[in-house]
């Protein structure tokens, strides 16, 4: 498990824009469909998103290590980390 600890910084102002990034990735040129064909709906969805950048300051990685393993198993697998 990796954890991290993020600062968020909100970007009211590239919401539409990596909106319509995201979806031209997720849906690509397999399907053709865009925010255009949601019409007038669209900006109403739009007051409900805002984008954001996650900077990250710092991760913690964790390992799970045959945890059902006897302590003389243990051991041994640790002994060659």
């Amino acid at each position: 498990m990796l954890r991290y600890e993020v600062e968020l910084e909100f970007r009211p102002e590239e919401t539409r824009a990596s909106v319509e990034r995201l979806l031209a990735h997720l849906e690509g040129a397999r399907s053709g469909w865009s925010t255009a064909d949601l019409g007038p709906r669209f900006e109403g969805l739009l007051e409900r998103i805002v984008a954001f950048r996650a900077l990250v300051r710092s991760t913690s990685p964790s390992f799970k290590l045959e945890q059902d393993e006897s302590g003389a198993i243990f051991e041994q697998i640790t002994s060659r980390i």
